[in-house]
């Protein structure tokens, strides 16, 4: 009887070793969910549509058809925008009122500058540097 102690000892110790495992272990806590949080992006602005990136328009370049209207939104509230010929000709000038549209009726290189933000020396010019951007029309 003796040795049926022994014999069934490590068939016991077996057993409590497997279910004592770590993989066999069982838990009464529930299960903590991970929030799961959507990517951050930037809004996308309608075509045609002239936003500010600080001190710079955005987009910086833009090739549209003649007769097109072209949309500078209310990002631009705290500039200016002027539009001017590549022979430095004035358009329009806008400070207030974004948004604000126009349609450019002629074709050719138009330059768009920020008074404030573009150290022209004048109003209409072509060969300003800083928050500026350019629109051909063709």
């Amino acid at each position: 009887m003796n040795k049926l102690r022994w014999i069934g000892l490590p068939i016991l110790l077996g057993a409590c070793i497997a279910l004592s495992s770590p993989a066999c272990t069982t838990s009464s806590a529930s299960p903590t969910a991970t929030p799961v949080v959507a990517p951050t992006s930037t809004p996308v602005a309608a075509p045609n549509t002239v936003r500010a990136a600080g001190t710079t328009f955005s987009p910086s370049a833009m090739t549209i058809a003649q007769g097109t209207t072209v949309t500078w939104d209310a990002t631009l509230n705290g500039h200016t925008v002027n539009i001017d010929t590549s022979a430095g000709a004035c358009v329009t000038d806008f400070t207030t009122g974004f948004p604000h549209t126009f349609t450019f009726s002629t074709t050719g290189t138009f330059l768009v500058h920020c008074d404030i933000h573009s150290p022209c020396g004048s109003a209409c010019s072509n060969s300003c540097t800083g928050m500026i951007m350019t629109i051909t029309v063709n």
